[in-house]
């Protein structure tokens, strides 16, 4: 979060959200539940509406996937999200599949936000296609569903 709780809710609350959903980021070296613990400590008594959070893991040692992360979800935490970009969050091949596999076991959602070379993939198939528009953005990384203007031409 660029802000804290309090403001970051507040400005939530004044344009009528009722709850918000911050990334929890896991540093390298962290236990996964430190990490949802320090932001419960920055959101306690602080947000001015309902939390929930949506985890980031950066460092997917044997202890955050064999137990917190599996813990962790059973407790509601029920998305998560991924890199495979920035030397700080990137996670290895394995690794991702080891949280794809146990995301699947225990029911979770994962977003993973892909490397340069899927990225470069999507882009070179929409720019052969003639898709170019500002609404594309949103319509290669599947969302289309919930775009609200038509599609250009």
């Amino acid at each position: 979060m660029a802000d804290g709780f309090e403001t970051s809710s507040r400005s939530a609350a004044a344009g009528g959200n009722t709850c918000i959903v911050p990334y929890v980021l896991q540093r390298r070296g962290q236990s996964l539940r430190e990490a949802v613990a320090d932001y419960h400590g920055k959101a306690d008594g602080n947000s001015l509406v309902d939390y929930g959070f949506h985890l980031i893991i950066s460092d997917a040692t044997p202890t955050v996937l064999g137990q917190e992360l599996p813990a962790l979800i059973a407790g509601g935490y029920t998305s998560v999200k991924i890199f495979m970009t920035y030397d700080d969050l990137v996670l290895r091949d394995r690794e991702i599949l080891e949280v794809l596999s146990i995301a699947r076991e225990y029911g979770a959602m994962v977003m993973i936000h892909a490397g340069y070379d899927q990225i470069k993939f999507l882009t070179d198939k929409l720019e052969q296609a003639g898709k170019t528009a500002p609404y594309y953005h949103t319509w290669w990384k599947g969302k289309r569903h919930i775009a609200r203007s038509p599609m250009p031409n």
